[in-house]
């Protein structure tokens, strides 16, 4: 009779290959028609509609296979997965398609349309229609939703421009309904597009601005200063030796609102003072990427390459590199740690640090744990060396007082300076306007702790400004955070 487990494979194998041809036929049965709607926030505004040249139906055998290395990566829901293995798969490619609205695409040289980075599409909808193959009956849409929102996209596209991939990436909406390919270089493009604006635009940026007009902090021409030009002041600056300046700013890269525009007005800021350091916090990949190709006079040091993360710039002529070190805060929620950086400047040994810790008035421990290892690894530095901590520190006064205050050796540089008034707020929501809340929250997160050296080579912090105040053309302001300015003696 033969062995039970063996016929039953056989059977098995049987019943596969049959499903396996009924699946290879089911797919050359219909015709489909299919059109991508890209729908925007603003219900006015007509979506931008292209139609599909052709769609091509191909029926998965090994969906099965593709799905569960899915779930392992992370990439799908367990819940979605298990709904789609009981189901017959049949994937509609549309490879090309062409615009039905010219009007409201926004078309460039390069692309059809630009998806991303952009923050006024709402979603991407698929509208798919079906018939029998060869009928003369009209196609009847498919009544099944295929839609991908736009937060769902985004943060797919944030990871894949933070990945080393060269060629092409798949990313899909939570249900696995829609699925888009990426390549990697046109995402680069985009953002890239993004970023630079026609050159006639800013012929109209050289107009006179009128009183209680917006300050216009975004002309190319101040852009690009940063690596081609310096002012008398700076020149001086360099040849004596004598002084010493850092800038430190959450530059909110995380509110895509006009992030165009507000990372040109931070780096006007960064051209406008051409500091020796920038400590920046809430930078994202693409920001990263459009500040060093700006900056290309500073080296950029990141503490992460995905998601957000902080960033320490230091101007090549002037700052030299020894060495860099990203410390883990081993119980973050927020992927926060504490990047350091080994440097010198006119013979002074320099260590620099920044960090953006933990956020929220509900994580105030954590917070007050993170600030303890960034007063530890302060004290660490060697005695000869100066020490310099800048960052968004999210920090209440009380929180400092409960860890018992700074060490009698290292100094909050704001109350060094005696207090001033003018720069004690750096998250103001009564001034800035950017979140849109209607309580006023006035607080000191931004700060600078400083540790002097205690041979001869001392660099003394002298004044302290704030940055960022004056709203854009856009009618907001660079950030949610002021930027903080800190000017310092070298003394020989």
């Amino acid at each position: 009779m033969g062995d039970p487990n063996s016929r039953k494979k056989q059977a098995l194998n049987r019943l596969r290959a049959q499903l396996r041809k009924k699946k290879e036929s089911l797919a050359d049965q219909f015709d489909f028609k299919m059109y991508i709607a890209f729908v925007f926030k603003e219900k006015k505004k007509k979506s931008a509609l292209f139609e599909v040249s052709e769609v091509i139906p191909v029926m998965t055998n090994n969906y099965e296979e593709n799905i569960l290395k899915g779930v392992r990566d992370s990439s799908y829901t367990l819940e979605s997965s298990i709904e789609l293995l009981q189901k017959d798969v049949v994937q509609l490619h549309a490879p090309r398609y062409q615009s039905m609205r010219r009007d409201v695409i926004g078309c460039t040289q390069e692309m059809d349309f630009i998806l991303w980075p952009r923050n006024d599409i709402e979603k991407i909808v698929c509208l798919l229609f079906s018939r029998w193959k060869e009928s003369d009956e009209p196609f009847r849409p498919v009544q099944a939703k295929f839609e991908f929102h736009h937060g769902d996209y985004e943060k797919q596209f944030l990871h894949v421009l933070s990945r080393k991939d060269k060629t092409g990436i798949v990313v899909n909406n939570p249900n696995q309904s829609v699925f888009l390919f990426i390549d990697r270089q046109h995402l680069q493009r985009a953002l890239d597009s993004y970023f630079e604006r026609p050159v006639e635009e800013s012929v109209l940026e050289s107009r006179p601005s009128e009183p209680g007009t917006c300050v216009d902090l975004t002309s190319e021409e101040t852009s690009d200063s940063i690596s081609s030009k310096t002012s008398p002041t700076e020149n001086t600056q360099q040849e004596d030796g004598s002084m010493f300046s850092c800038i430190t700013w959450n530059i909110d890269g995380l509110d895509l609102n006009h992030l165009q525009e507000r990372a040109r007005g931070v780096c006007s800021y960064i051209a406008l003072y051409s500091p020796d350091v920038v400590f920046l916090q809430e930078v994202i990949p693409p920001y990263c990427s459009y500040i060093k190709k700006r900056a290309s006079s500073y080296e950029i040091i990141t503490g992460h390459e995905e998601g957000y993360f902080t960033a320490i710039m230091l101007k090549k002529s002037r700052v030299k590199l020894k060495s860099q070190e990203i410390i883990p805060f081993p119980n973050t929620k927020m992927m926060r740690n504490l990047l350091c950086v080994h440097a010198s400047v006119s013979g002074n040994e320099l260590y620099l640090m920044t960090s953006h810790l933990e956020s929220t008035r509900g994580h105030a421990t954590e917070r007050m744990n993170q600030l303890k290892m960034v007063l530890e690894k302060i004290q660490e530095a060697p005695e000869s060396a100066t020490v310099i901590f800048a960052g968004d520190t999210n920090l209440r006064d009380q929180e400092v007082a409960k860890c018992g205050g700074l060490p009698s050796n290292i100094l909050d540089v704001w109350e060094f300076l005696g207090k001033p008034k003018h720069c004690q707020y750096t998250w103001d929501t009564q001034m800035n306007s950017n979140l849109g809340i209607s309580a006023t929250c006035k607080l000191r997160f931004d700060r600078i702790f400083f540790r002097a050296a205690a041979e001869e080579g001392h660099i003394i912090p002298r004044s302290l400004d704030l940055l960022g105040l004056e709203k854009l053309d856009c009618g907001r302001f660079p950030s949610d955070h002021w930027g903080l300015l800190c000017n310092l003696d070298i003394i020989l």
